[in-house]
This record gives C-alpha cells, structure tokens and sequence, in this order.
C-alpha cells in the first residue's frame, strides 16, 4: 500500500533508470514482452510521467511521444486500482495540450479498454496482437476531454 504520490512529469536522461527498472518489472517479467519491443529507442523523444512514493520508489509510468502516441503505461503490481494510472493518464494528457495537440492515441491492451473508455477514448478499428497481448487502438480528441 502506498501512503502519498507525487505525479510528475520527467525526463529521459534524469530518470531513465527508474523507468527502466519499473517498466523491465511490469512489460518484460510480469507480461512477456521482449525487451527489443520494449526498448524502442523512442524514449528519448518522449515527454515521461511518473508516480513516485515518499521514499522517491517509482510506482507508476507512461509516455507520450511527439506524435501524441500515449504509451508504456505501467504501474506496479501493488499499486493497480489505486489511482495511480489515472493520474498518469491526467498528466499525459495535460502534457499533450500543451503541446498542442487536438488529439491523442493509444494502443490499448484490452483488458483496459474500459478504463480508457471512462476518459472518454474511442475504440477505432479491429483488435490486433502487438507483443503477442491483444490491443486495441484508441483515440480521444482532446476537445471532449474534461
């Protein structure tokens, strides 16, 4: 259980070793996935949101890369249904507006498109394998976001 977060936006070259630890833990080890497909070598370009405990323990993660592209969405096993995807999910968002962006995507595994169709993304096509996890694409134009 965690006692208090902070959400917050970060940087590749300052914060590449945490999101890698959490993100190996999360897409490599708990799902699967090769480390070729989850080291794509885009971080660099991406802007970052975390979610750190007091004791500054990452808990929390995604991406958003210049295209508007929301990725790498992840969050500690312990941490699940807790609110920390949410407020990952908030700031990405915020950081696309900022950036000026009229919509944002993602590449949802299906076992959460509920939980993005709550911030009002939109299924758009057929179901496909990505990582051998089915995914469905999503988008939300930023104008019907809250």
């Amino acid at each position: 259980m965690v006692n208090s977060l902070s959400i917050k936006k970060a940087t590749w070259p300052e914060q590449s070793e945490l999101i890698r630890t959490l993100r190996e833990i999360v897409f490599v080890l708990e799902q699967g996935v090769s480390r070729k497909i989850e080291w794509d070598g885009r971080d660099h370009l991406c802007q970052h949101a975390i979610a750190l405990t007091d004791a500054n323990e990452i808990v929390g993660t995604g991406r958003l890369l210049p295209s508007g592209h929301i990725g790498r969405i992840a969050v500690m096993a312990s941490c699940r249904h807790l609110g920390v995807g949410t407020a990952l999910l908030n700031l990405l968002i915020d950081l696309a507006r900022e950036a000026n962006h009229s919509l944002v995507y993602l590449n949802s595994q299906t076992h959460a498109i509920d939980f993005y169709q709550d911030f009002g993304f939109i299924s758009e096509g057929p179901v496909f394998m990505e990582a051998g996890i089915p995914h469905q694409r999503m988008v939300l134009p930023l104008g019907l976001y809250k």
